[in-house]
This record gives structure tokens, C-alpha cells and sequence, in this order.
């Protein structure tokens, strides 16, 4: 990986098994991509292309079956946990507590992932004229 590569991938694939069945579907077969820091990637494709798939992996959701990927440097396995706090999903539906404020959201949420010096950060949204969306 070079310095100014932020994700990249080698002969990343994953096969599902479905349950019960001797059947197995390939969502991923061999992918290899380098990202550049700063750069604009779409990743385009038919539905069933593997699209969410790939995500799923590369934000540790999902393992694959097998190659690897490194984030930032990160190994996507072996350091599963310093990649986490290097990247973001949102999903097509919200994921949170509704029940909480945005507010509330954001402080769970990074206690959750252990955040250093979340409080600073969330007053800082506030200093930028955010502050009325959280």
C-alpha cells in the first residue's frame, strides 16, 4: 500500500451458503481495487452485483471469504477495530434511537465506539451553525 492509497483490496470474495440447501451464490469473486486518498469512487452495478456486499466488508460488517483489504493501512481483519474508527455507513434507513435526541445519539454512539474527546467534538458541530440539527 502506498501513502496516498486509503483502501485497497486483493482477491477480496465472498460466497453465501444457503442454509439447508447444497446451494452456494459468489456475491464477490476476486476483487482488487486501490482507492487514493481524496479520490471520488461510485461503485456501480445491477442489483445482486455485490455492491452492498463489498461495503459490508470493507466497513467490517461482513468478513469475507477470502483475500483481504486494508483501510488507511489497516489490516480490515486483524485490526478490525482501528478501521471502525476510521470509517462511516449511513444506511438507507436510520439506525437511531428515536427515543433519544440527536444529541443523545451522537454521545451513545461515541461512548460506544469509544470516540476521544467526543464532548469537544459535538460543541465543535455546535460552533459550525449545526448545532439546531442535532
Amino acid at each position: 500500500m502506498t501513502t496516498n492509497t486509503i483502501i485497497e483490496t486483493f482477491g477480496l470474495s465472498k460466497i453465501y451458503h444457503l442454509k439447508g440447501k447444497d446451494t452456494y451464490i459468489t456475491a464477490l469473486d476476486d476483487v482488487n481495487i486501490s482507492i487514493k486518498k481524496g479520490e471520488i469512487f461510485g461503485i456501480l452495478g445491477p442489483n445482486g452485483a455485490g455492491k452492498t456486499t463489498l461495503i459490508q466488508i470493507l466497513t467490517t460488517l461482513l468478513q469475507p471469504t477470502s483475500g483481504y483489504a486494508l483501510i488507511d493501512g489497516y489490516h480490515l481483519i486483524k485490526d478490525a477495530r482501528k478501521v471502525k474508527l476510521k470509517v462511516a455507513l449511513m444506511l438507507e434507513s436510520d439506525m437511531l434511537y428515536y427515543r433519544l435526541t440527536a444529541y443523545d445519539n451522537l454521545k451513545f454512539f461515541c461512548k460506544l465506539y469509544k470516540v476521544s474527546n467526543y464532548q469537544q467534538k459535538i460543541n465543535d458541530m455546535v460552533k459550525i451553525d449545526i448545532g439546531d440539527m442535532i
